[in-house]
């Protein structure tokens, strides 16, 4: 019981720690990303006050951005290779946890949100680089461009170069 009360009054230093380990595994670390998902998917549901109103501005940009991860379901119907979609579906879950967390939970402060989203563009900033560099090194070394584009380039344990694409398009809005 005094583990549930800690939890619960020191929620702003809770939501700062899974956040910021959060945004750096999205690109670094899928495995440990999908671990911390759970977790601040649980804390949210058992220790924060949530509200759901469609007539907020808030709300409606919820399920704007949840609408991102129903694409990715979508897109799980027409995969021929179903244990790599699934994997798919698993490391983009943040895409529909996030939204949720951070648009409808109301012990979530504004500088706590404001934190954990500047990790975010520096962690893709810091992932953006590395591939660039990577890049550059296969082409000094080689002479050939392939290492600068799609694919090749981003060499992010699982990160796809959509999903980096897409990590670097929010960082850009956020900041």
């Amino acid at each position: 019981m005094q583990l549930v009360n800690t939890l619960r009054n020191q929620q702003q230093k809770v939501y700062t720690v899974l956040g910021v380990a959060l945004a750096g595994s999205i690109i670094f670390w899928p495995l440990l990303n999908s671990i911390l998902t759970i977790t601040i998917f649980v804390y949210w549901l058992l220790f924060d006050k949530k509200q759901f109103d469609l007539s907020t501005t808030r709300t409606r940009w919820v399920l704007l951005f949840i609408s991102l991860y129903l694409l990715v379901v979508g897109g799980y119907f027409y995969s021929t290779n179903t244990e790599e979609a699934l994997f798919k579906l698993q490391q983009k879950l943040p895409l529909l946890i996030f939204p949720l967390i951070f648009g409808m939970g109301k012990g979530l402060a504004k500088e706590t949100a404001s934190r954990i989203l500047y990790a975010f563009a520096i962690f893709t900033f810091i992932g953006a680089v590395i591939c660039i560099v990577a890049g550059l090194i296969t082409f000094f070394q080689t002479g050939v461009t392939v290492g600068l584009r799609g694919y090749d380039m981003v060499i992010l344990k699982g990160m796809s170069p959509f999903m980096m694409g897409l990590c670097c398009l929010i960082s850009v809005a956020l900041m």
